[in-house]
């Protein structure tokens, strides 16, 4: 006859006393160290003999009861757009903010939502509740809908915009800097006939602000810009390959680019005109990283994506505290990268 087996017993929670025994210190003393409080009088020596306690016991906190006591969530949202092109989440950005939350022992959750969600006037006071967060990273970089705006405002939900220029609370490249170094850079070392290509019809406020940069470079140099956009979004191939069939006096002798797509194009461009770069071409791209994709390391004025996630979480959690404060945008600069695609003209 088989032998019965025992059903197990179900292991007891750690709790704060459990803790306070095996450090051999109060349950206030636990409750202030786990809850990360410092405006009490505990020593370092304490708080780490407290935590030593709560990981040899195998301590996990309880967020619903931490949510329940100190009235937050400890959760941020990241708010998206249903379309893809309003909310481009880059890899360093999401890095960057997913760094950010972790230092603060903060979680991430992703709350995707369509303009009508957005726009509606008893959802959108409730979407803290809903998404059971503190406060939100809105990342929805073109073609906003204003009500939406509106109504965050008015309910003064905390948030920050990210990779959008705005009048206050949003984090974003310095893309008037970014462009103005990368002309700088290229006339610093002779050149003159120098280009800027661009995306035609592009939402996002960087268009205007990269141009608005590269021609502040050339007006202080006292030369003519030349801003090169297609009408069909991008300048293609053959358009490419027809400004750089100019003759070798009107030619560009560099180029900077809105992105690495355009420069990779222009290395095929000139590679098939048999141009050399950076003899005959000089380029330099606005990237997130450095460009290695076409084989030749392009020249890159680097997003500062990474600094901009954990910025934008550490403007988060002020806003958390106070969400009536307004606080000023903040505005990083972009790194220069050196590659193989800048020479001086011949």
């Amino acid at each position: 006859m088989q032998q019965q087996q025992q059903p197990q017993t179900k292991q007891r929670k750690v709790s704060s006393y459990d803790i306070a025994r095996h450090a051999q210190v109060s349950q206030t003393t636990v409750s202030f160290v786990l809850n990360g409080r410092t405006d009490m009088p505990i020593s370092a020596a304490t708080r780490d003999r407290v935590l030593a306690a709560a990981r040899e016991l195998g301590y996990r906190p309880n967020r619903s009861a931490r949510a329940i006591q100190s009235g937050r969530f400890g959760c941020v949202a990241l708010l998206l757009s249903t379309v893809e092109q309003r909310s481009v989440l880059l890899t360093g950005l999401r890095e960057g903010i997913l760094d950010g939350l972790v230092e603060q022992d903060l979680h991430l959750v992703l709350a995707r939502l369509s303009d009508a969600a957005l726009t509606d006037e008893k959802y959108v006071p409730t979407i803290l509740r809903e998404w059971f967060a503190d406060g939100l990273l809105v990342n929805y970089n073109s073609e906003f809908p204003e009500a939406m705006v509106r109504l965050i405002e008015e309910n003064q939900l905390p948030s920050v915009w990210v990779n959008l220029k705005r009048e206050k609370d949003c984090v974003h490249p310095d893309d008037i800097g970014v462009t103005r170094e990368a002309a700088e850079r290229l006339l610093s070392i002779g050149h003159r006939r120098l280009a800027y290509m661009t995306w035609h019809g592009v939402a996002h406020y960087s268009a205007g602000d990269r141009i608005a940069g590269y021609e502040q470079a050339m007006a202080a140099a006292n030369l003519a810009p030349e801003v090169i956009a297609s009408p069909n979004g991008t300048p293609t191939l053959a358009e490419c390959e027809e400004i750089l069939s100019r003759p070798a006096d009107r030619r560009p002798t560099a180029v900077v680019t809105y992105s690495e797509g355009m420069s990779n194009r222009l290395l095929l461009a000139a590679a098939r005109l048999g141009l050399s770069v950076p003899r005959d071409l000089s380029l330099v791209c606005v990237a997130d990283r450095l460009s290695k994709d076409s084989g030749i390391p392009i020249d890159t004025m680097v997003l500062p994506e990474y600094e901009m996630g954990k910025a934008s979480v550490g403007m988060l959690l002020a806003k958390i505290a106070d969400p009536s404060q307004a606080m000023s945008p903040v505005s990083l600069p972009a790194t220069y990268e050196s590659g193989a695609t800048v020479a001086p003209p011949r």
